[in-house]
């Protein structure tokens, strides 16, 4: 299924079939949050991601290692790719 999460997704691991959206990710003190998806999922920042957050879809993990905007993340020739939304 899916994850949508109206606030903050703060510290722990959220994991979907398919698609997440968050409005904000992880913390400025950096507290480890771990967003997973499965190959074909996505997951969406709607605000805000904060440095120390990491990106797993499909098993292709990414750390952000500054904050980031709004932007969507996804698998494209099984590397990590992702658009600023």
């Amino acid at each position: 299924g899916n994850i949508h999460v109206s606030n903050v997704a703060r510290g722990g691991s959220f994991q979907a079939v398919k698609n997440i959206t968050v409005y904000k990710a992880g913390s400025e003190v950096g507290t480890q949050t771990i967003l997973k998806t499965g190959a074909k999922g996505k997951i969406i920042i709607l605000k805000k991601a904060f440095d120390g957050v990491i990106i797993n879809i499909g098993g292709v993990s990414q750390t952000i290692i500054e904050p980031i905007g709004p932007t969507e993340f996804f698998q494209k020739e099984q590397k990590l790719s992702f658009k600023k939304l």
